[in-house]
């Protein structure tokens, strides 16, 4: 089976951001490397104070951890690349036995053509750990000023007692 480790960052940078790699390094009682994966945050541009839900994924059983260390990098995201925050106009989440299922529409009130809008969603328990994450891209891939996109997907093996979310609905802008 594979074991889920979700996690989430945020930005206390000053400008935007964008491709932040989490990379997490396990070590057993003795100081040895026992594992290591990285994934990217699943916002692709942030902004200063903005959160992202990442998730890595063993396929091995994570055992004999002692200590879990995580390396957060990132780029200055260039002044062509800028990250778009859509207003979710409607949202349905719902969860059933260990699963959660997330369906909704967000609308373009930037004043800008986007791309690729993407749904992000972070599931949390009681005391605001995270639990749980995924993404999924809206329909259509390309975004008038005023239009809408479209969006639905699934979080699943997370472990369950989700009562919170935060749902984004990001895309790029290219100014070239």
């Amino acid at each position: 089976g594979a074991a889920y480790l979700n996690g989430e960052v945020w930005s206390g940078i000053r400008e935007p951001v964008d491709f932040v790699r989490i990379t997490a390094n396990a070590r057993d009682a003795q100081g040895t490397l026992i594992w290591t994966d990285w994934a990217y945050a699943m916002v692709d541009v942030m902004e200063y104070g903005q959160r992202s839900p990442f998730r890595m994924i063993d396929w091995g059983v994570l055992t004999d951890i002692d200590t879990m260390e995580f390396v957060v990098e990132w780029d200055t995201a260039g002044p062509s690349h800028i990250g778009q925050i859509l207003e979710v106009i409607s949202s349905r989440v719902v969860s059933t036995g260990g699963r959660i299922e997330y369906v909704g529409e967000a609308r373009n009130n930037t004043g800008r053509v986007v791309e690729y809008p993407k749904a992000v969603i972070g599931i949390y328990n009681g005391p605001g750990q995270i639990i749980g994450a995924d993404w999924t891209y809206g329909s259509p891939t390309e975004v008038q000023p005023g239009e809408t996109t479209t969006f639905s997907g699934s979080v699943s093996g997370y472990c369950g007692g989700g009562g919170l979310y935060l749902l984004q609905v990001v895309a790029d802008y290219w100014d070239w």
